[in-house]
């Protein structure tokens, strides 16, 4: 295994997990014949995600050392 101290390891696992439930809630709103059609949680759910996705990208490319 790649030695990493417990802290990046943690932020990333975090940050994984954080962009993997906006993916999830996205998808919800996005597929679910149920969910809204209110154009402004729909554009809220969007910005989540690509928030999420972004501080997941920070954080694999310090525990990958690339960034």
């Amino acid at each position: 295994m790649m030695n990493k101290n417990v802290e990046e390891v943690a932020s990333y696992l975090e940050a994984y997990e954080y962009w993997q439930d906006a993916v999830q809630k996205l998808h919800h709103i996005l597929f679910d014949e149920n969910s809204t059609n209110d154009p402004a949680k729909i554009k809220g759910a969007l910005n989540r995600e690509i928030r999420a996705k972004e501080k997941y990208e920070n954080a694999r490319k310090k525990i990958l050392g690339i960034g």
